[in-house]
């Protein structure tokens, strides 16, 4: 009983931290991969689409 005790009030309170923690983390991690995802995505896409896109399509297609 006294163990099950002292297991039950750490594990209440961890839940709670570990679930704002979470919530927070996954905001910023959410936010830094989304504004990383259309970054890269946008700079990858006009590298492409300049250089190998317009020359690699037009052969293909002649």
């Amino acid at each position: 009983k006294q163990p099950t005790t002292s297991t039950t009030k750490p594990n209440k309170p961890t839940p709670k931290p570990t679930t704002t923690s979470a919530a927070t983390t996954a905001k910023p991690t959410t936010t830094t991969i989304t504004t990383e995802t259309p970054t890269q995505s946008s700079i990858t896409s006009n590298d492409s689409m300049k250089k190998p896109t317009p020359k690699p399509k037009p052969t293909a297609k002649s």
